[in-house]
């Protein structure tokens, strides 16, 4: 039986691409699994004005493409990706970093709920310090690509070796929290940033797509609260360095990046 997802859910996604024909198989199974049409990329028209959202495959490779002539470039879902593996092999370096001190992680590394998993860049950094780490995205979209990155990993012992503590749970955090008796440590949340006028070029691209394909979490306080009644030591919440506060209360401290600041709330 088909899945039945709507628009909203799956973020106005037109399709599913491919371009070389040895993807033309991963295409349709990621087209099957999202009840999307697959094309072949040479079948697909530019639209006129603004730009449209597309899963791809390209070389083995998944993500989303916007297709458009104004559009940003395409992100890749990739847990094999070469900037990926440098920042994991770099973790004790990685643990003097800003996102290290504000989930505590020289304090020794238990259990991580994080609830935005998105694509999964912070997961995989609990994971490489050896965290046990349950990511969660409910988009649908999102996760069909991490099942199919996960996949992947299988193909690479060494690296499963280390991330062996990270497992994925598709759907909304809030329901995942509700039905389970577990506790975690941390509970890490990095919401959709608010919208600027002013977008600096280096976030551009990614937000822009995950804007467009999940919407303004206009639920994070909510999903706030529910983190308070799960996390054992602390909730994280990043945000835009100068953004207000997710919740409605004072942090126990900050913890600030170049561009952005962890919110930390001990419990």
């Amino acid at each position: 039986m088909k899945p039945n997802y709507d628009e909203s859910e799956l973020g106005g996604i037109k399709g599913v691409l491919y371009e070389l024909e040895g993807d033309r198989a991963e295409a349709i199974n990621l087209g099957a699994r999202l009840n999307l049409d697959v094309f072949q990329r040479i079948e697909v028209q530019v639209p006129g004005e603004g730009w449209d959202l597309w899963v791809f495959v390209a070389s083995g490779r998944v993500g989303l493409a916007p297709i458009g002539r104004k559009a940003p470039g395409p992100i890749v879902l990739d847990f094999l990706e070469d900037s990926r593996l440098k920042r994991m092999a770099g973790a004790a370096h990685e643990r003097r970093q800003p996102l290290a001190k504000a989930v505590g992680i020289g304090r020794g590394c238990g259990s991580v709920l994080d609830a935005t998993a998105g694509f999964g860049l912070d997961a995989q950094m609990f994971a490489a310090w050896g965290c046990r780490v349950t990511a969660t995205e409910r988009s649908p979209v999102l996760a069909a690509l991490w099942e199919r990155a996960l996949l992947k990993v299988n193909d690479r012992p060494e690296i499963k070796k280390i991330l062996k503590g990270l497992h994925f749970f598709g759907g909304d955090a809030r329901d995942l929290m509700t039905n389970t008796a577990e506790s975690f440590d941390v509970v890490y949340l990095d919401p959709m940033y608010p919208e600027r006028k002013r977008k600096s070029v280096a976030v551009k691209k990614e937000m822009q797509i995950f804007r467009r394909l999940v919407g303004d979490d206009q639920d994070a306080g909510e999903l706030f609260e529910k983190s308070r009644s799960k996390a054992v030591q602390r909730v994280v919440v990043k945000r835009p360095k100068h953004a207000p506060w997710v919740a409605p209360v004072e942090p126990s401290f900050q913890v600030k990046g170049t561009t952005v600041r962890f919110d930390v709330y001990l419990s």
